[in-house]
């Protein structure tokens, strides 16, 4: 069988470190065997609005931003995947957003059928409703090839909400022949915007449990660390964690150390926050490391904390419970179709500092069986049995 992948987020020669599970997803079905996946990447050439969002713009900030994308190569590798790299641009999503799936098929339609005629895929996938989405329905019609369209994240409880003219995406996306979503809350969140579908599927991400294991020399110790690894940004409610550590009993305090795994908009105002607050000695940055560098982050913790306001079903979250690590995070969304309450971690409300705090006090002071932690993510979040489920979901639909 072979898969042709559509999606944006993807590594590229100025961020190498995007779309990590679109990779693993790749691989995953490429270690199946008897399946060939190529994958197009679509740059856009339209700057994000904190460049071009103030008067008057900075030409100079524009400038640079672009020069990085053009100059970037037009295809690549990703490990075993052939990847390329097509360019275009899309109007300010402000007034176009329900069009840009369209703008990016139309600008790239030749691009796209030259691919399609020379890879002959059997299954177009695109993972993420707009733009990507809505160009794969229109490439699948165009050619009679079935498509499958993924809700993820923010295409489904972020965009839809904030752009008018969704009814137009929604109306797009009945040329798919499945919509497929990473969890059963995405899938809730979408019917209630209007996304729904004659064939619907829910099939979780995996992660890499050779990888991602318990240390097993790891002990207990005097001096206790919390990790989190997220992009910083609003969304991940960092500012709610450094308060909630501020509020722990002296003896934990001392005993506990607190590390961002991360970069992003907000660190900045983070690093501030951590100097207001005086607790620079306990408090540490670790940049963006390697996927591989990642897993001793989370080896050497005592507990993973992610207090989102809202999300799909974490990745990160998954990867620390592979490596045995309790959980403290937000009750919102997905989160609840990973973490049991007591099992594996606790839950919280997004927006209770306090509740934050007692439930760290909690963790921190309990002691957890690693073991059955990592045992639920082996028998829901293996890239094995999601290989296997989207096997057989594109079967069903050739």
């Amino acid at each position: 069988m072979r898969v042709l992948w559509i999606a944006s987020m993807l590594p590229t020669d100025f961020n190498w470190l995007a779309g990590p599970w679109n990779v693993r997803s790749m691989k995953a079905l490429q270690k199946w065997g008897q399946v060939k996946v190529r994958a197009i990447c679509p740059i856009g050439l339209t700057p994000p609005e904190e460049i071009i969002g103030h008067f008057p713009p900075d030409a100079v900030a524009i400038w640079k931003w672009l020069q990085v994308r053009l100059s970037a190569a037009t295809v690549g590798q990703i490990e075993t995947i052939h990847v390329s790299y097509p360019k275009w641009f899309w109007l300010p999503k402000r007034l176009f957003w329900r069009y840009e799936g369209r703008q990016m098929y139309y600008q790239l339609r030749r691009y796209f059928s030259n691919v399609v005629k020379e890879f002959r895929p059997d299954v177009i996938h695109a993972p993420w409703l707009n733009p990507e989405g809505v160009a794969a329905c229109l490439l699948g019609a165009d050619h009679k090839i079935p498509c499958v369209v993924q809700g993820i994240g923010n295409d489904v409880n972020y965009y839809p909400y904030r752009y008018p003219g969704r009814e137009v995406v929604i109306q797009d996306l009945q040329q798919a022949s499945v919509l497929l979503f990473n969890c059963q809350s995405t899938r809730r969140v979408a019917s209630s915007a209007g996304f729904r579908h004659k064939n619907e599927a829910v099939i979780y991400h995996g992660v890499d449990v050779e990888i991602f294991t318990p240390d097993p020399a790891y002990q207990k110790g005097a001096k206790q660390k919390i990790v989190t690894v997220a992009n910083m940004i609003p969304r991940k409610n960092h500012q709610l964690l450094l308060e909630a550590f501020v509020r722990l009993p002296s003896v934990f305090q001392k005993s506990t150390s607190l590390e961002f795994v991360g970069d992003g908009p907000t660190r900045s105002e983070l690093e501030q926050k951590v100097k207001n607050l005086g607790i620079q000695d306990s408090v540490y940055f670790a940049g963006q490391p390697s996927h591989v560098e990642l897993v001793g982050y989370l080896q050497r913790a005592a507990l993973f904390c992610l207090p989102s306001l809202s999300e799909g079903l974490p990745v990160a979250i998954i990867e620390a419970m592979a490596c045995g690590l309790p959980v403290v995070a937000s009750d919102v969304d997905g989160i609840p179709e990973a973490v049991v309450n007591d099992i594996s971690g606790v839950l919280v409300p997004s927006d209770d500092v306090n509740a934050l705090a007692n439930a760290l006090v909690y963790a921190l002071s309990r002691t957890w069986d690693r073991l059955a932690i990592r045992d639920i993510v082996l028998s829901k979040f293996t890239w094995q049995r999601y290989a296997d489920k989207m096997m057989a979901l594109y079967e069903s639909i050739c």
